[in-house]
């Protein structure tokens, strides 16, 4: 079965009965619902709400693998795509890098320079460099969202930790004579302290300090 162009003898459609299954071969554009396809292949929508394109596993699936919605959304496993792409399982991406909001992504992941991910496993948000495991630029809160009260650390390198904070390890607070280590309510240290400078408490209250020996003697 042949369809040709009379005016050129050019073959614009063949199929080939000669095999079991037929072979068919394409010169030119192919066009479903327009007359002047702009590619090689293109599908316009026909009625307007019709689905221009479906896959299914089944004829009653309507798109169930695959399909692109009369208002040009595409589902991948979801045959109700609610974005302009609505991938319904898992996506594997084989190499490269994958950038949202950004066609140079300097990451594995790159969210508009707000979130990186490097290929060594370093997470920057708002840091496209990222340092150490988790670099963040900026300020952070840890905190339900609802209760905290944040006074002071309302500005960029500031944390806020709602809860309790537990360090295994040394802590360093400040790097000049003109940093303060300021406590609203009480301050309980367990075990040896040392103090290397001067240490002042400003307060009308004469039970402002207090040592107790909690094991005896002097």
């Amino acid at each position: 079965f042949t369809v040709t162009n009379t005016g050129g003898g050019i073959t614009y459609f063949n199929v080939d009965t000669s095999t079991a299954n037929g072979i068919s071969n394409f010169v030119g554009n192919v066009g479903i619902n327009t007359v002047t396809p702009q590619g090689n292949f293109e599908v316009t929508r026909s009625p307007a709400g019709t689905p221009p394109l479906l896959v299914s596993s089944v004829a009653s699936e309507n798109g169930d693998y695959l399909i692109v919605t009369s208002v040009g959304n595409l589902g991948i496993g979801s045959a109700e795509p609610q974005q302009r792409l609505d991938v319904e399982g898992t996506v594997y991406f084989g190499s490269g890098n994958v950038g949202v909001g950004t066609a140079e992504p300097v990451g594995l992941l790159d969210v508009d320079r707000r979130l990186t991910v490097l290929s060594g496993g370093n997470v920057g948000i708002g840091s496209v460099q990222p340092g150490a495991r988790l670099d963040v630029d900026g300020g952070v809160y840890i905190w339900d969202g609802g209760t905290g009260t944040v006074n002071y650390a309302q500005g960029a390198g500031d944390l806020y930790v709602q809860g309790n904070l537990e360090v295994d390890g040394n802590v360093y607070l400040g790097d000049a004579v003109t940093d303060n280590l300021v406590v609203e309510g009480s301050l309980t240290l367990g075990g040896d302290t040392t103090y290397t400078g001067s240490v002042a408490i400003s307060t009308t209250d004469v039970n402002a300090f207090t040592v107790t020996n909690t094991g005896g003697g002097t």
